[in-house]
């Protein structure tokens, strides 16, 4: 019996699509988990499963699933009834609450690629005019459906593609982009020429008054672990002209450094109190862990 999937689409369309799906390959496939598949012609998304069946839809030719991302669901079947009402209270698509419920990290987008396979004269022999083309193409590395569609100058060119797959000319990858961007903050430090030797360095500096309160006040708030000083922090405790630091930087006196910062990291330092609560937050309370014991 074939196997199939009903997935949620970040789109502002009315439907859900079906996809097929082998059990040998997605063994723990389950509802509430996202999985990247094809999309028209050239276009990938990534979805939630919504529903698992074995109907095959008549109206329209079913693709496969590229990618399931997760071992276990990140959305409960709850969520879609309650994004089923929200979109129905507002009149919109099912798609568009998703995309507005779920943070852009989740969601990622991406373009198949193809690259080249090793094959043998007598299998390029049986290749068509448009085949060859592609391959040959492939010799300076991997294409994106685009790039085919320009080599060849024809826009349907899956039907091609797949026939190169099953000749075992060339894979088909996947190059996801994910929409994650990491934060660079800039930080600058004394150049480690001058480390011990102060007296050198205001010496050095000393018909540059300005610069050289910089440099005075970069090392009075410096790290003591790795000297790096925030550029946005000293803006915020010193009025200082850009111009300074980049003059700074061309002397060699400072350097600077951009460490990457991740945003989906959350710190946090939770110091020891005792709460109190009243009465009736502690009834409330009482009530919560008992219904924890009985559910999720």
């Amino acid at each position: 019996m074939d196997s199939y999937v009903d997935v949620i689409l970040p789109l502002p369309i009315r439907n859900t699509f079906t996809y097929f799906f082998e059990k040998k390959t997605f063994l723990n496939i389950s509802v509430g988990m996202r999985v990247v598949v094809p999309f028209g012609k050239k276009r990938i998304f990534t979805g939630i499963i919504s529903k698992i069946h074995s109907h095959k839809p008549s109206n329209y030719e079913v693709k496969s699933i590229i990618i399931l991302l997760d071992k276990k669901p990140m959305i409960r079947e709850s969520s879609f009834v309650f994004w089923k009402w929200v979109s129905q209270y507002y009149m919109c698509n099912i798609g568009e609450i998703m995309k507005a419920s779920l943070p852009s990290t989740l969601l990622l987008e991406g373009e198949n690629q193809i690259s080249k396979k090793e094959a043998d004269d007598e299998i390029l022999k049986e290749t068509t005019d448009d085949q060859y083309l592609i391959y040959e193409a492939l010799e300076a590395g991997p294409l994106s459906i685009s790039d085919v569609i320009s080599v060849i100058q024809k826009k349907s060119v899956m039907p091609i593609i797949e026939e190169m797959i099953e000749m075992n000319l060339i894979e088909l990858n996947q190059k996801i982009k994910d929409k994650y961007v990491p934060k660079l903050i800039r930080y600058i430090y004394i150049n480690k020429k001058y480390e011990n030797k102060r007296k050198e360095l205001f010496e050095f500096l000393k018909n540059s008054p300005k610069q050289l309160e910089f440099i005075r006040f970069i090392i009075k708030h410096q790290k003591k672990i790795d000297n790096l000083v925030n550029v946005k922090e000293i803006k915020e405790k010193l009025s200082f002209s850009s111009s300074i630091l980049k003059v700074l930087i061309n002397k060699k006196v400072l350097n600077e450094k951009y460490v990457k910062e991740d945003r989906n990291i959350i710190e946090t330092k939770i110091k020891d109190s005792k709460v109190l609560l009243s009465k009736k937050q502690n009834i409330a309370f009482k009530k919560i862990l008992e219904e924890f014991k009985s559910k999720n």
